[in-house]
């Protein structure tokens, strides 16, 4: 019987195999080791580099994800902070929350990058009768 021989994977496959191997926890002499028993005909140089790169995207998936977390908590809090400073009519304390979420949020600069449509002026009316004037 002839043995089936595994065919040569291409950068794509392995870059995905590797990431799949490392996110399931084998440690990357556990991938090298994988790749060499499989045969998938990959220089160890590219496999190392295909692990550096899988190591890399995972740190920044996690960091994203902890990011958005922090950001969670920081908005619950802040909004927790205005609603108690409302609820108490300190006007000035709700305004710096408020302030603060806009920071967080960056609601300030998507303000600037969109143009804010200005409203038409409106007719005038005259003080001694009321008829409104719509001279320019």
């Amino acid at each position: 019987m002839a043995e089936e021989k595994k065919k040569k994977l291409t950068a794509k496959e392995v870059s995905r195999e590797v990431e799949r191997l490392f996110l399931r926890g084998l440690t990357p002499d556990d991938i090298m080791a994988r790749a060499k028993s499989e045969k998938w005909g990959v220089p160890q140089s590219a496999l190392s580099k295909a692990i550096d790169a899988a190591t890399q995207r995972v740190i920044d998936i996690g960091a994203a994800l902890n990011l958005d977390t922090e950001l969670g908590k920081a908005l619950g809090r802040l909004e927790a902070l205005y609603q108690e400073a409302t609820e108490k009519k300190e006007t000035k304390v709700a305004l710096d929350v408020q302030k603060e979420i806009n920071k967080l949020l960056r609601i300030g600069e998507y303000a600037r990058r969109v143009s804010i449509p200005q409203p038409e002026k409106l007719p005038r009316q005259s003080a001694k009768s009321n008829v409104v004037s719509f001279s320019k």
